[in-house]
């Protein structure tokens, strides 16, 4: 290079995109949780740049007031020990990213049942209706005839 000719540098950079917290699709709550089982577990699809942090939160009076569950901060949350009692409980997840602020799932309210469990499946944030026809009698009424002993074909 000679004296007085113009110099060029480069100098990297990054660039960092940062979106808001959220939930990815089917990644949220239900509205209600059923449970037929002492233990279930209830889980969460966080998205966000940074990644969120998740704390898991619990309501006994119909989402009043909400209260961390300490140490709950996983996109799962195990619930052992479930009994009737249990019933009315309700469970949401608080994430930040600090882009933002706080973004909160949807709450489930849970249901335990004793007895058999029925044979249904249902994907997370589907609305579902289910429908059934009620037990009757068959149509026409079953008939039983009294029928008269064999014959061997041998007089008795």
């Amino acid at each position: 290079m000679s004296k007085g000719s113009p110099t060029s540098a480069s100098l990297a950079a990054t660039l960092t995109i940062v979106t808001a917290p959220g939930f990815a699709a089917n990644g949220d709550l239900p509205a209600s949780t059923i449970a037929y089982v002492s233990d279930i577990t209830l889980s969460v699809t966080a998205t966000g740049t940074p990644a969120p942090s998740l704390q898991w939160q619990i309501s006994t009076d119909s989402g009043g007031t909400w209260n961390d569950i300490s140490g709950e901060t996983s996109a799962t949350l195990d619930l052992t020990g479930l009994t009737f009692s249990d019933t009315g409980k309700q469970y949401r997840v608080k994430l930040n990213n600090g882009v933002g602020g706080d973004i909160f799932s949807t709450a489930t309210t849970l249901t335990v049942n004793t007895g058999p469990q029925p044979a249904l499946s249902v994907s997370p944030n589907t609305a579902q209706t289910i429908t059934g026809t009620p037990a009757r009698s068959p149509s026409p009424s079953p008939t039983a005839e009294k029928q008269a002993p064999r014959s061997s074909g041998r007089p008795r």
